[in-house]
């Protein structure tokens, strides 16, 4: 199993389940980062998480995607540290809806 620390102190978490019926983004921060085994060694502290359904695979490579080419800019990267819940919600919506 590969980590899914993309570098940056950021995570992107995803699955898919039966359970889940429509794509979802859930975002999270902590103060205090953790060992997330990322791809720079960096601990990780924002977490981007994604879940689709069983059959969703192909919204799954397309909202992962988007999300890589968004976490390599650092400006994108502040935002999400240093946002407030509206800000990063808008942020998300944003990146999502383009």
């Amino acid at each position: 199993m590969h980590s899914t620390g993309f570098g940056s102190g950021v995570a992107v978490p995803h699955g898919k389940s039966a359970c889940v019926k429509q794509p979802f983004v859930l975002f999270a921060r902590k103060a205090q980062a953790i060992d997330w085994k990322a791809s720079d060694g960096e601990d990780v502290n924002c977490w981007i998480c994604l879940g689709v359904p069983q059959s969703g695979e192909e919204d799954q490579v397309k909202i992962i995607g988007t999300l890589c080419r968004k976490i390599i800019h650092q400006d994108f990267i502040n935002q999400l540290r240093q946002g407030d819940a509206d800000q990063v919600l808008a942020l998300l919506n944003q990146t999502l809806s383009s």
